[in-house]
């Protein structure tokens, strides 16, 4: 009996034993992971996603104004062309988006009046040397008082009349893009020049080969982004606050986040009853070529500059009402290098798990005001040497991070 009682309790020594080492080595395994606040990825994956590295910046976050508006030009800076003569659309030089300079060729419009104008303009040219000789033979003679005076003042009005006949049709002739002096050369065209009136850009063509354009009807809008402004809507009740010189901090409605900056230099003196504002003029500082005049900008009007730490929005995570960040900690050479260095073969074939991973720390965030896609960074925990703060793709960040967490709840 008693040989079959400790024969008992050896069995079940040896059964705990076996069951502590599972548990131990499970939780080895799950250190292994990594700590808690931490994830790891290969640069495979790193390189599926939209990711970013960066630091804290600085932005003026004081005493701030909130404000729209739209992207404007001056009125000498854009041009809406037509023809003073219409006609039907016989080439088209340009297409939306061309530069072209202030007399460059848009289009060639074809009317038969414009035919007419120039066989006008050579009558009255051929007949004005007649009507001249006239004039100056019966005033010699009306100054010898050979022919009366009624008949002298008939050459000289006959005369007169010719040339300023032949000075608008001139004048005519240049409206409609055609050269006189070509047309007194012999050379009749059937075409209207249509031309630039400034330098810019083509925004808008709206005609087509063989089109009949009627008289005045706009083709063609030229527009000189070099001289794009910034026209805010500001309330009443803050205009007061508004001084010329002021910075402007603004970004694109459709792209909350990208950040420009401008100056205050001019201010509205007309209340808007439709918008309860007054138009407040910015001038951007080095313009960007994607800023296009009609575009909607969401705004702020910086008047107590106070300089802060800010990361983008998107940096930024939120778990119940704590905040975080990531930020991409410094690599270290992999401890398994030598070893893996005389192993090569095996490695290749039974060590993929130890492929070069980047590493990315979980750090506590206290944040304050945001403005236009930025947060103001109020403190932090304690930030390790690292190679960067993760400015896009900390959601994914989190994702695998919560992922991995799932794996190991037991």
């Amino acid at each position: 009996m008693k040989n079959y009682i400790i024969i008992i309790l050896l069995v079940f020594g040896i059964s705990s034993c076996e069951n502590n080492s599972i548990i131990e080595g499970h939780e080895h395994d799950h250190e292994a992971h990594g700590a808690k606040g931490a994830v790891e990825l290969t640069e495979k994956q790193l390189s599926l996603i939209d990711y970013e590295l960066g630091n804290f910046r600085q932005m003026d976050f004081g005493k701030n104004i909130k404000c729209s508006g739209e992207l404007e030009l001056p009125p000498q800076n854009k041009a809406s062309v037509s023809a003073l003569l219409g006609g039907r659309v016989k080439s088209i030089d340009v297409i939306e988006g061309n530069f072209v300079k202030k007399g460059q060729t848009l289009a060639v419009l074809e009317h038969p009046e414009v035919i007419e104008y120039q066989e006008q303009f050579l009558d009255v040219a051929n007949n004005i040397s007649v009507l001249k000789s006239d004039f100056e033979r019966k005033q010699a003679l009306f100054n010898d008082s050979i022919t009366s005076q009624k008949v002298f003042e008939q050459a000289e009005s006959d005369y007169h009349s010719a040339v300023a006949k032949l000075n608008t049709l001139k004048a005519k002739l240049s409206l409609i893009g055609v050269s006189a002096e070509q047309v007194e050369k012999g050379n009749i065209t059937s075409g209207i020049t249509i031309k630039s009136p400034i330098d810019g850009y083509v925004r808008l063509v709206e005609i087509n080969i063989g089109k009949f354009v009627e008289p005045a009807s706009e083709m063609f809008e030229i527009v000189d982004n070099e001289h794009i402004h910034i026209d805010l809507h500001v309330y009443e009740k803050d205009i007061n606050a508004i001084k010329i010189g002021q910075k402007v901090l603004f970004s694109l409605a459709s792209n909350e986040g990208v950040d420009y900056e401008a100056v205050v230099f001019a201010i509205g003196k007309a209340f808007e009853n439709d918008t309860k504002s007054v138009r407040v003029h910015a001038e951007i500082i080095a313009k960007k070529h994607n800023l296009l005049p009609g575009m909607y900008v969401n705004a702020i009007i910086v008047t107590d500059p106070q300089t802060r730490r800010v990361l983008p929005d998107n940096s930024i995570i939120s778990e119940g009402e704590k905040e975080y960040i990531f930020v991409q900690t410094i690599k270290k050479a992999d401890e398994h290098e030598d070893h893996d260095h005389g192993h090569e073969e095996e490695s290749h074939e039974g060590h993929r798990h130890n492929a070069a991973k980047v590493g990315f720390l979980k750090i506590g965030v206290s944040t304050g005001n945001s403005e236009l896609g930025y947060t103001e960074i109020l403190t932090t925990g304690s930030i390790p040497l690292n190679e960067g703060i993760v400015l896009k793709g900390a959601f994914y960040l989190h994702a695998e991070m919560k992922k991995g967490d799932a794996g190991h709840v037991h």
